[in-house]
């Protein structure tokens, strides 16, 4: 790699690194939360007491959080998609980097997964087989083929 990911200091006029992975985007996040913007004691305080009282009224909070969600699932809905959107390549990154780190963990929970629902994997199996061989041409419905 020749970028040295020293951004502040880049030593091209034109940046030859278009693409950040996770650890750039925390450590944007950091700078902005800790240099740029940092919080004032007054914001510290606010933040303190609103974690005592949701500590407090855990769930009160819980019960009106729930309702909230009821009642406006599909501006969440469209908030949420616009999000993805905005932030595919940080979305990315982070899955990514969650899988490296995890990837034990994920194989040992998808064996766990399998073992345990052997005969509803095998069962589906044996429906797509049978869905493929009775289909024309030997395409599947779902597959787009037929």
């Amino acid at each position: 790699m020749i970028c040295d990911k020293d951004c502040l200091h880049c030593k091209y006029p034109d940046c030859i690194n278009d693409e950040l992975d996770l650890a750039d985007y925390q450590e944007l996040d950091w700078l902005e939360k800790e240099i740029i913007l940092p919080k004032t004691e007054a914001q510290r305080q606010k933040v303190a007491r609103k974690k005592a009282y949701y500590e407090a009224n855990r769930e009160k909070v819980a019960a009106y959080m729930k309702a909230y969600r009821e009642e406006n699932r599909d501006k969440i809905a469209a908030y949420m998609k616009a999000y993805r959107e905005e932030n595919r390549d940080k979305i990315a990154a982070r899955k990514k980097a969650y899988q490296e780190a995890n990837r034990d963990k994920i194989a040992a929970q998808q064996k766990a997964y399998r073992e345990a629902n052997r005969d509803k994997i095998n069962q589906r199996k044996r429906e797509r087989y049978q869905q493929k061989k009775a289909a024309p041409g030997g395409a599947t419905p779902e597959s787009g083929k037929a």
